[in-house]
């Protein structure tokens, strides 16, 4: 009987790892290809797709990072727990440019679960759309008193007056490729008590939607289902 006593896989160099940042993969293909498709909402009725090109997304995206620094400052973490919406993938670089750590919570998670995530990682705000399969914004409601930290509640049905509330001379911080902050800085392990994985900004970058490699840039299609 073969014994294991060393599991090995040797690194892929087979593409660069991009050294960027989350903002930087956006803002690079908004330079490069500014009128091209960059997101689309995955509805199945095809005249309610709402479509984003990359000058688009960065301009909504550049707006909900400045909306986000009125609210808070570098390093905070920011919980989103919603469906893949469109706005979610907009809070996605929102959050890389402000450099703020967004904390994904997974819509099917019930009460108690939510309350874990918020407490575990620190979350001082959350987006959230009011039901999803469940009656999200009664369950946080529940959960609010025993989560003290959490200060900002902030949900999808309100975008529009978000954005809005963006202050115009915001300046958005500098964000480097080794910052452990900005974007999806933490996702769960799939436990009874998920555990988070913190990422380089750069590694995050490299799953980034809408990442180019060579003069290939896909559209993002977003599903709200």
């Amino acid at each position: 009987m073969t014994t294991m006593t060393m599991s090995y896989w040797p690194a892929d160099v087979s593409e660069p790892v991009l050294e960027t940042t989350v903002g930087g993969i956006l803002r690079a293909a908004a330079a490069a290809q500014p009128d091209s498709p960059a997101m689309v909402a995955g509805v199945p009725d095809p005249t309610a797709r709402r479509r984003w090109t990359y000058a688009q997304l960065l301009a909504e995206a550049e707006q909900a990072a400045r909306a986000l620094t009125a609210r808070f400052a570098p390093g905070e973490r920011v919980a989103v727990w919603a469906p893949g919406l469109p706005e979610w993938v907009i809070l996605e670089y929102a959050a890389g440019l402000a450099g703020l750590v967004l904390v994904t919570v997974n819509p099917a998670f019930r009460p108690a679960e939510l309350a874990y995530v918020l407490n575990q990682s620190g979350a001082v705000g959350i987006f959230l759309v009011p039901e999803f399969r469940s009656p999200m914004a009664q369950f946080l409601d529940e959960v609010r008193p025993d989560v003290p930290a959490l200060r900002e509640v902030v949900y999808f049905t309100d975008w529009a007056d978000f954005l809005a509330s963006a202050p115009d001379q915001a300046v958005l911080p500098e964000v480097t490729p080794d910052d452990p902050r900005p974007c999806t800085g933490y996702s769960w392990t799939n436990s009874p008590r998920p555990r988070p994985v913190r990422s380089r900004s750069s590694s995050c970058a490299q799953a980034s939607p809408g990442t180019s490699r060579g003069d290939r840039r896909d559209p993002v299609l977003s599903s709200g289902r």
